[in-house]
C-alpha cells in the first residue's frame, strides 16, 4: 500500500488534488484554514456547487480507478493538506 501526502494552496479557480490512480484509493482531505469553508467536487467546482468542508474539518473518501477529486476556496491561499492511501 502506498501513501502519498502533501499541503497545496487554493485559491478561487478549481484546483485538482494529487492526481488520478490506476487502483482503488483513499483520499483524506483536511481544511487548514481557520475563517472559511473548503468546496470539494469534480472539475467543475465551484463555490456555489460544491460540498463545504467546514474550517479546519477533515474527509475522507474512496475513490475509484480514474476518478479526480477538484477543490476550490473563495478566496486566494486557501492552505489544505490530503493523505492518498491506494
Amino acid at each position: 500500500m502506498a501513501i502519498t501526502t502533501g499541503q497545496m494552496s487554493v485559491g478561487t479557480v478549481a484546483t485538482q488534488i494529487d492526481g488520478t490512480s490506476n487502483s482503488n484509493f483513499r483520499l483524506h482531505i483536511h481544511n487548514m484554514d481557520n475563517t472559511d469553508t473548503l468546496f470539494i467536487g469534480g472539475e467543475d467546482v465551484t463555490t456555489s456547487n460544491g460540498l463545504g468542508l467546514p474550517k479546519l474539518d477533515s474527509l475522507e473518501l474512496e475513490l475509484y480507478p480514474l476518478e479526480t477529486v477538484w477543490v476550490v476556496s473563495p478566496k486566494a491561499g486557501h492552505q489544505i493538506s490530503y493523505l492518498k492511501q491506494v
